[in-house]
């Protein structure tokens, strides 16, 4: 929640102080967050949009729950468009298997989860 408080000044003197508060909607800080092409090989793009600048945080876990890749870790990112490229490799730069895969994408207070499916 934000408030403001706003006083007008003119030639007469300032004016009354007007008081503004504003509370953000969960609409106005909705996530899109997509990967394509899913399924994908050899590589998928992860795209999504940030209302206002801040940490994103971004890992692939097999269906296990266990992190395969760590592809953003609370990086400072700009509001606007981003895409990241996952290569279908784990954090040792090994290739994974074919499967379904989670892209767990944090940031701005929210989370989404989203499958992902390699076909080699």
């Amino acid at each position: 929640m934000y408030t403001f408080a706003v006083r007008a000044r003119n030639c007469k003197g300032p004016g009354p102080a007007a008081q503004k508060t504003f509370t953000p909607s969960s609409a106005s800080l909705s996530m899109s967050v997509s990967a394509e092409p899913n399924p994908f090989n050899p590589q998928t793009t992860v795209r999504f949009e940030l209302p206002m600048a801040g940490p994103v945080r971004l890992v692939v876990y097999n269906l296990a729950g266990q992190p395969v890749r760590t592809l953003l870790d609370g990086e400072y990112l700009s509001a606007g468009s981003h895409a990241v490229v996952w290569d279908a490799h784990d954090a040792q730069g090994r290739a994974v298997a074919s499967g379904v895969y989670l892209l767990r994408w944090t940031g701005q207070g929210q989370t989404s989860v989203q499958k992902i499916t390699l076909l080699r």
